[in-house]
Protein backbone atom coordinates (compact mmCIF):
# COMPACT_ATOMS: atom_id res chain seq x y z
CA UNK A 1 0.00 0.00 0.00
CA UNK A 2 1.06 3.56 -0.70
CA UNK A 3 0.29 6.32 1.79
CA UNK A 4 0.50 10.10 1.64
CA UNK A 5 -0.18 13.17 3.74
CA UNK A 6 -2.20 15.88 2.05
CA UNK A 7 -2.00 19.33 3.63
CA UNK A 8 -4.96 21.59 2.87
CA UNK A 9 -5.69 25.28 2.87
CA UNK A 10 -9.44 25.63 3.28
CA UNK A 11 -11.96 28.47 3.18
CA UNK A 12 -12.39 29.22 6.92
CA UNK A 13 -16.15 29.64 6.60
CA UNK A 14 -16.70 25.99 5.69
CA UNK A 15 -13.81 24.11 7.31
CA UNK A 16 -16.07 21.82 9.33
CA UNK A 17 -18.14 20.70 6.32
CA UNK A 18 -14.97 20.10 4.29
CA UNK A 19 -13.52 17.99 7.11
CA UNK A 20 -16.75 15.97 7.36
CA UNK A 21 -16.75 15.28 3.61
CA UNK A 22 -13.09 14.30 3.59
CA UNK A 23 -13.51 11.90 6.51
CA UNK A 24 -16.30 10.12 4.60
CA UNK A 25 -14.13 9.65 1.48
CA UNK A 26 -12.93 6.08 0.76
CA UNK A 27 -9.14 5.88 1.02
CA UNK A 28 -8.92 8.49 3.79
CA UNK A 29 -7.35 7.00 6.91
CA UNK A 30 -7.56 10.11 9.08
CA UNK A 31 -8.18 13.83 8.78
CA UNK A 32 -7.87 16.55 11.43
CA UNK A 33 -7.49 20.27 11.93
CA UNK A 34 -3.95 21.52 12.48
CA UNK A 35 -2.38 24.81 13.54
CA UNK A 36 0.24 26.44 11.35
CA UNK A 37 0.42 27.31 7.67
CA UNK A 38 -2.20 24.65 6.77
CA UNK A 39 -5.73 24.11 8.08
CA UNK A 40 -6.29 20.36 7.74
CA UNK A 41 -4.09 17.32 7.23
CA UNK A 42 -5.36 14.17 5.56
CA UNK A 43 -3.63 10.79 5.64
CA UNK A 44 -4.64 8.70 2.64
CA UNK A 45 -3.88 5.22 1.35
CA UNK A 46 -4.12 3.49 -2.01
CA UNK A 47 -2.86 0.39 -3.76
CA UNK A 48 -0.60 2.39 -6.07
CA UNK A 49 0.76 5.90 -6.57
CA UNK A 50 -1.77 6.25 -9.38
CA UNK A 51 -4.65 5.51 -7.00
CA UNK A 52 -3.25 8.13 -4.60
CA UNK A 53 -3.13 10.63 -7.44
CA UNK A 54 -6.69 9.84 -8.46
CA UNK A 55 -7.94 10.24 -4.89
CA UNK A 56 -6.28 13.65 -4.60
CA UNK A 57 -7.27 14.97 -8.03
CA UNK A 58 -10.74 13.41 -8.38
CA UNK A 59 -12.02 13.59 -4.80
CA UNK A 60 -10.09 15.93 -2.48
CA UNK A 61 -9.19 18.79 -4.84
CA UNK A 62 -12.71 18.81 -6.21
CA UNK A 63 -14.33 19.61 -2.87
CA UNK A 64 -15.84 23.06 -2.58
CA UNK A 65 -13.75 25.22 -0.22
CA UNK A 66 -10.34 23.66 -0.89
CA UNK A 67 -8.01 26.53 -1.77
CA UNK A 68 -4.80 24.51 -2.25
CA UNK A 69 -3.17 21.18 -1.47
CA UNK A 70 0.36 20.00 -0.78
CA UNK A 71 1.01 16.27 -0.99
CA UNK A 72 3.83 14.37 0.72
CA UNK A 73 4.28 10.68 -0.13
CA UNK A 74 5.08 8.61 2.93
CA UNK A 75 8.22 6.55 2.55
CA UNK A 76 9.06 3.70 4.93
Amino acid sequence: MTQALVLLLVDPKIESSVLTEIRATPGVLEANYIYGPYDIYVKIEGDTKESIRNLIFDKIRGLYGIQSTTTCLIYD
